[in-house]
């Protein structure tokens, strides 16, 4: 059964993601100029570098985008400006608050982006991970399958062809890395020691792999779509739970 678009409601002021709940944002990157630098007066100053020293102004202009995009997220559960957010690595690469107030411990948060389009997760108290990639028709499918992914997944891919296979490649890509950025690992675990299964009815997925931070038994996979051309994926700890899907739009807040 082929994975319908999500339908995204608009999220006016601020919100409150419950234990129970698991909320997922969509944003387009493409911002006016006006917006692009009131982003940047909320951005810090490691963000700013590290935007200036991407090659293409549009790169440049996405990471300033996704980035305000996402502080603006967190202050609306938050209660608190973009600009008082400051965020710490773990011991693994993955970013989380450093400090914003009481809540920030709890909250949870993960984000993907690829071709000016942009994807967050959210939860409380357990871990999160998200994956959004465009789908490049293009790509050689079997052949990255190959060198990264199992032997089933390779077999299946290379019984496909054109935008199938494309569709197939990125369908396993997006759920391998949702469920290692959840553990906080992110690409640095070996892709071809997980195995991703996706089931003929429904959007869920499964991943089999070695004991890991996360046992991928208490992690599940949601697939999802976007918009056209796009593929994503989402990875919490914990059982199944309730998605809210929130498309981000500017407020005057």
């Amino acid at each position: 059964m082929p994975l319908h678009e999500v339908e995204w409601a608009v999220a006016e002021g601020t919100l409150d993601c419950q234990a129970s709940q698991v909320h997922v944002w969509l944003a387009s990157l493409t911002r006016s100029d006006e917006e692009l630098n009131r982003f940047c007066r909320t951005l810090s100053q490691d963000e700013l570098d590290r935007s200036a020293r991407l090659v293409r102004r549009t790169d440049q202009a996405w990471f300033v985008a996704a980035h305000g995009i996402l502080r603006d997220i967190l202050s609306r559960y938050l209660g608190t400006e973009s600009a008082f957010l400051a965020f710490e690595n773990e011991a693994q690469g993955k970013p989380k608050l450093a400090w914003a107030g009481e809540r920030a411990a709890d909250l949870r948060f993960n984000m993907s982006h690829s071709n000016g389009c942009a994807a967050y997760a959210v939860a409380l108290n357990r871990e999160v991970g998200i994956d959004l990639e465009y789908i490049r028709r293009a790509v050689d499918g079997a052949g990255l399958a190959r060198r990264f992914f199992s032997q089933r997944e390779y077999d299946t891919l290379a019984a496909l062809s054109g935008e199938s296979q494309a569709h197939r490649f990125f369908e396993y890509w997006t759920c391998r890395e949702a469920f290692l950025k959840a553990l906080g690992t992110g690409l640095r675990f070996p892709l071809n020691e997980l195995q991703v299964s996706l089931p003929i009815d429904g959007d869920e997925a499964e991943i089999h792999g070695p004991s890991t931070g996360i046992e991928t038994g208490r992690c599940f996979l949601r697939r999802f779509v976007p918009l056209q051309d796009f593929v994503g994926a989402l990875a919490v700890e914990g059982m199944n739970l309730p998605v809210k899907w929130w498309r981000w739009e500017p407020t005057n807040r």
